[in-house]
């Protein structure tokens, strides 16, 4: 199994998805600071997550099990991409490549 993660869409810098009993709060930032906040029906933050992303048909990182001998194996796109960076998860999820990076045995460059 694998995930497949996204770069935000310039010029958006940051998400913040807060899922609450009744609802989604997505917080969208850029340089400047936080540009928008949306209030959302619950479920839906991780969908609209995505549309802050650039092009889903190129993800910027993969990560993946390599099975027993190998674990966790993470393959970055993306040569200007930081470890603080935010991305999205293809579920929806942001997170950052130095979390995404976490536990691998390999890291695999691939640009």
């Amino acid at each position: 199994m694998s995930t497949a993660y996204y770069s935000l869409a310039e010029p958006f810098s940051n998400l913040e998805l807060i899922e609450k009993d009744d609802s989604d709060i997505l917080r969208v930032f850029d340089d400047a600071g936080c540009c928008g906040t949306l209030v959302l029906k619950k479920g839906l933050g991780t969908t609209v997550a995505l549309l802050f992303t650039t092009n889903l048909n190129y993800c910027t990182v993969l990560a993946y099990f390599g099975g027993e001998k190998v674990g966790k194996v993470v393959e970055i796109y993306n040569k200007y991409i930081k470890d603080n960076d935010v991305i999205v998860s293809e579920h929806g999820v942001p997170t950052t490549l130095g979390k995404v990076k976490e536990g691998a045995s390999r890291i695999l460059k691939k640009y």
